[in-house]
């Protein structure tokens, strides 16, 4: 969970905020299953995308998890299984929390 959450800017390249590039490779950094270039994208967008609507809210894991889920399969027919869409966002997750941004 996370109060007040930072908004998720790849254009701002600020130490200490979420860098998209650095979001990408860390999930393929620690990935141990094949997602293509465009699911992974897809997948961080859509995170990012609720990530920045909570700005000043409470956020839990499983949130987003079901937020970054719901839009896959309703908006963008990402039809990647559901636990490799979940496993991404935990690495999205474990990025932030290895530069301290979430707790």
């Amino acid at each position: 969970m996370l109060a007040a959450p930072q908004i998720y800017n790849p254009a701002l390249n600020v130490p200490g905020r979420p860098d998209y590039w650095q979001t990408i490779r860390y999930i393929y950094q620690h990935l141990d299953f094949h997602v293509s270039e465009d699911e992974a994208y897809v997948i961080t967008n859509l995170f990012i995308e609720k990530w920045d609507e909570s700005q000043g809210q409470l956020i839990y894991e499983a949130d987003m998890k079901k937020h970054v889920l719901a839009e896959c399969r309703s908006r963008v027919y990402l039809f990647l299984a559901e636990d490799k869409i979940f496993k991404v966002v935990d690495l999205i997750l474990a990025y932030l929390r290895s530069i301290g941004v979430f707790l």
